[in-house]
């Protein structure tokens, strides 16, 4: 069993780091961009055109639909493991089998949180009618 849990654990570190990693690039570009805008602002000077590119490509919020998709998928599956793994009746498939079923049904729960945050944030980033794009 240990020899399965370190590379999972690895795994995770590595997707998280990366995650929070990529967070915080985005973050400290747009700070950026936005000490340049004020500056320009400040001093007179119109905006560049790369600049103006920049702040409409930010603007928008990319990956609504995939964050959607995401969560479907997350939720079905932790659903599914969850409930196929109480349906299953392991009696007569052997302890290996037994604590197969009990491994999958302990991660059916985070993958199923996993997916309905997904679901939650779609809907909170959701375009509604009436509202301004951007805030």
């Amino acid at each position: 069993m240990e020899i399965i849990v370190i590379p999972m654990v690895f795994g995770l570190a590595v997707v998280m780091v990366y995650v929070v990693s990529s967070a915080i690039a985005g973050t400290s570009k747009r700070r950026f961009l936005h000490r340049e805008r004020i500056a320009a602002l400040e001093k007179g000077v119109p905006l560049p055109d790369e600049l103006l590119v920049e702040t409409e490509s930010a603007a928008r919020r990319p990956g609504n639909h995939m964050t959607a998709i995401g969560g479907i998928i997350w939720t079905g599956f932790g659903l599914g493991v969850l409930i196929s793994s109480k349906i299953i009746d392991t009696s007569g498939l052997g302890n290996d089998f037994h604590q197969f079923i009990t491994f999958l049904s302990i991660w059916a729960v985070p993958a199923l949180l996993i997916g309905l945050g997904l679901l939650f944030y779609a809907w909170l980033i959701r375009d509604r009618p009436g509202r301004i794009q951007g805030s």
